[in-house]
């Protein structure tokens, strides 16, 4: 089905290796962030109608805490959530190099470029089953009509990644319903196929809708976020950097040429361009997005590049087209830029911990603290602490609770824009109750030391932090 002498190639194993080692390394000095910790609480502590459930708040389809929950529910390590993502990783790299008919200098950079070595291999998100889905997808297109359920049901998996991925879900499915009604494909197993890309598509949906307590409406951002999004997609340190916006747009404005000159067949550019429209929409008027959003515009790109080369016999004449040769290189300068930027990313990593959280729950047990009550300020960035500190749960000062998990509803983001002073005194008020009653709380915050008089300080992070949010502060504070 696929050629086997691609595996022969030594410069594809020795970039796959050099890969393998690099985020290896990645991987086993990576402290998880409260994203992380959030799936895991999630599928440790709900069963599963509870975790469906749980979703809209989530904004997210289930797929990933679905693969996690029976690790969590099998007494697992919180360390397996990584494991199975990196091994994620590693089978998208694989089939990138080894079996897309991408240019060479495209799939020998592309693996080192920060989205790849790092966002999409070493933080374990739901991202990189999107990718990884549609590198499957890719690579089995030429023969949807011979495992047309095989592939539907890959069509379903990729609309349950995420809700960013639901589009380019969308169009599959739509070229597919052209396909067998244009080539009067009425075989039972293409109307089986349809149906179960529509049933992946519209359960998607349903689970999204939003509870009555939360926030389901719509807010416009800004149109430069579209600029900073483009760019950042080819160039991720662009996210970063405070610059004028107009300096983006012409760097946004080189996704046209990329779109005409590279992709050939009119339905991977529309397959493109209506994912793309379905991101800058999510962007403009729901979340404006981190850099791991943004470089899935990179990586539906690559993916309608990829179904546009397969079984392509003008790939050779277009290898000789000038447009064609200088945006490939054009991308392939822009992933070079990337790849600089991951290594100095790596660089600038060491000795510092992406979150503080670990470090922070370690002290906490070492010094047998984890018997007493502890709030959490802000709530989200707590959360990160608890996978390491079982059977614990922290009172969450904007939602005037005690729990794990954090449920992004009304009362959260209420209680978030409340003055901490106000959600102090919600806290004594609390823990005065008879049930709660205690001498001192201990408060694990990202407020600075002398922040607040009444504080005090007991210890913090001794390493920086790259999340700044995820440097943690303890505090006692006490009640009597």
């Amino acid at each position: 089905m696929f050629e086997r002498r691609r595996l022969k190639d030594m410069a594809s194993w020795l970039v796959f290796g050099l890969f393998f080692a690099i985020t290896l390394w990645g991987l086993v000095n990576h402290a998880p962030w409260r994203d992380e910790a959030q799936s895991w609480l999630l599928v440790r502590d709900l069963n599963l109608g509870g975790l469906i459930n749980q979703m809209s708040y989530e904004g997210t389809p289930p797929l990933w805490h679905l693969i996690l929950f029976p690790l969590a529910k099998l007494g697992l390590p919180y360390a397996s959530e990584l494991i199975v993502h990196y091994l994620f990783a590693l089978a998208l790299v694989f089939l990138l190099i080894f079996f897309s008919p991408l240019p060479k200098i495209i799939k020998f950079i592309l693996p080192f470029s920060y989205l790849f070595l790092f966002e999409y291999t070493v933080v374990a998100r739901n991202y990189n089953l999107t990718v990884l889905l549609l590198f499957i997808i890719a690579l089995i297109y030429n023969y949807r009509f011979r495992r047309p359920i095989l592939y539907a049901s890959l069509v379903f998996l990729l609309a349950w990644t995420n809700t960013h991925s639901l589009a380019i879900a969308a169009v599959l499915f739509c070229i597919f319903l052209y396909e067998i009604i244009k080539e009067k494909r009425s075989e039972l197993k293409y109307l089986w196929g349809a149906v179960i890309m529509e049933l992946g598509i519209v359960s998607a949906i349903l689970i999204l809708i939003p509870k009555m307590d939360q926030y389901s409406g719509l807010g416009f951002h800004n149109w430069h976020i579209i600029a900073r999004s483009l760019s950042s997609s080819l160039l991720p340190f662009l996210k970063d950097l405070t610059i004028p916006v107009y300096l983006l747009y012409p760097l946004s404005v080189a996704w046209i040429p990329l779109t005409i000159f590279i992709l050939k067949k009119n339905q991977s550019k529309i397959l493109f361009l209506l994912s793309v429209i379905w991101l800058e929409f999510i962007f403009l008027f729901k979340y404006p997005g981190a850099i791991r959003h943004n470089g899935l515009i990179l990586v539906f790109f690559l993916f309608a590049w990829w179904i546009d080369l397969m079984g392509d016999k003008k790939k050779s004449v277009e290898a000789e087209n000038a447009k064609y040769k200088i945006t490939v290189y054009f991308l392939s300068i822009c992933l070079a830029l990337s790849t600089i930027y991951a290594g100095y990313f790596y660089l600038a990593s060491i000795g510092k911990n992406f979150s503080g959280a670990k470090e922070m729950a370690q002290y906490i047990k070492n010094n047998n603290l984890d018997g007493e009550e502890i709030a959490a300020y802000p709530s989200y960035s707590g959360s990160a602490l608890l996978p390491y500190l079982p059977d614990k749960e922290f009172y969450q000062m904007e939602t005037l609770k005690k729990g794990t998990f954090l449920t992004w509803n009304n009362t959260f983001y209420s209680g978030d824009a409340t003055p901490f002073s106000n959600l102090k005194k919600y806290l004594k008020d609390y823990y005065s109750l008879p049930q709660n009653k205690v001498d001192s709380v201990l408060i694990l915050a990202t407020l600075p030391e002398r922040s607040d008089p009444e504080l005090e300080f007991i210890y913090k992070n001794t390493k920086e932090t790259i999340k700044q949010d995820e440097f943690f502060y303890l505090y006692r504070l006490r009640l009597d």
